[in-house]
């Protein structure tokens, strides 16, 4: 009947707030955590003295090529570099060149141009990969990036 439930959900009520609560389910322990895998070997070293170390010759090379108008690329360009270092990739930064006069870009109060060296197509093949960094211009790159792209165009030729 109703009155008997109510009577007894009422006495397990009184019961579970007086303390006498079941014992909770003890939690399993947590396994130990697992020692990482080593990096796996790369396969094809670079022996060019210029963009390999000779402490390392199996570190692999990844260029960083930026553009940066108002220095925020550049910005995350350190910091992609940065962590490529930490992980054990030799980062090597490049700008891209600039194609606007310095009256251009003083009328648009654009930040000082980096100290760093200037990216060149030909030099590409040195380089086991490559991270680019640039702004969109109305949805697409700004037109120094693709100046520099198309200056690639022999390494596409060539496969």
């Amino acid at each position: 009947s109703k009155e008997e439930a109510a009577a007894n959900n009422k006495n397990l009520t009184s019961k579970l707030s007086a303390g006498n609560r079941p014992p909770a389910a003890t939690p399993a322990p947590e396994p130990e955590p697992e020692e990482p895998a080593p990096p796996a070997p790369v396969s094809a070293a670079k022996t060019d003295p210029v963009t390999t170390p000779a402490t390392d010759s199996k570190m692999p090379v990844v260029y960083v090529i930026y553009y940066s108008t108002y220095g925020h690329i550049k910005t995350m360009a350190d910091c992609v570099v940065a962590g490529l270092k930490e992980s054990g990739v030799d980062a090597k930064l490049f700008r891209v060149e600039e194609t606007l006069s310095e009256e251009v870009l003083g009328k648009m109060h654009a930040a000082p141009k980096a100290d760093d060296p200037i990216a060149n197509a030909a030099d590409l093949p040195n380089a086991d990969g490559f991270i680019f960094g640039f702004p969109t211009r109305f949805g697409a790159m700004p037109a120094q990036m693709k100046a520099f792209f198309d200056q690639t165009g022999g390494h596409w030729m060539k496969g």
